[in-house]
């Protein structure tokens, strides 16, 4: 692999996780949707109670993902500038003690998918929050 695919596999994986912030983005909206309906009125149904709960909850777990990402782009940034960089990553990582040193460097592709796996939990956790907040709407009319 040249200089310029090791530059690509790093820079492309961190522009999803900057397109992945329209996902968060959009998961605050429901999350303050189902805020704003729980406390303008009360629900009286036990189902649209839960489904605006649910819509928080998957919220916290969507900030979460959004803390991972982040930090993984701010790693793939730097690997994007200086594509040999895994390495010292890896080392890093182990003098921190956040990895075994024992442990096998991962390939910038097992990394990348990785990031993808995180990125399509984001995108299924906004969809679920939207069906629920849905739900809870309906329920509650």
């Amino acid at each position: 692999m040249n200089a310029d695919d090791e530059h690509w596999m790093a820079w492309l994986p961190g522009a999803l996780c900057g397109a992945s912030r329209w996902l968060t983005a959009g998961s605050l909206v429901l999350v303050a949707g189902a805020i704003a309906v729980l406390a303008g009125r009360t629900p009286t149904a036990t189902p649209a109670l839960a489904a605006f709960a649910l819509v928080v909850a998957l919220g916290a777990a969507q900030l979460y993902l959004a803390v991972r990402i982040e930090f993984d782009r701010a790693i793939f940034a730097r690997a994007a500038a200086r594509p040999a960089a895994w390495a010292g990553f890896d080392a890093a990582l182990g003098r921190l003690g956040w990895r075994s040193t024992a442990s096998a460097a991962r390939t910038p592709e097992a990394r990348a998918a990785g990031l993808r796996a995180l990125v399509n939990w984001n995108a299924m956790l906004l969809a679920a929050q939207f069906a629920l907040l849905l739900a809870g709407l309906w329920v509650a009319q």
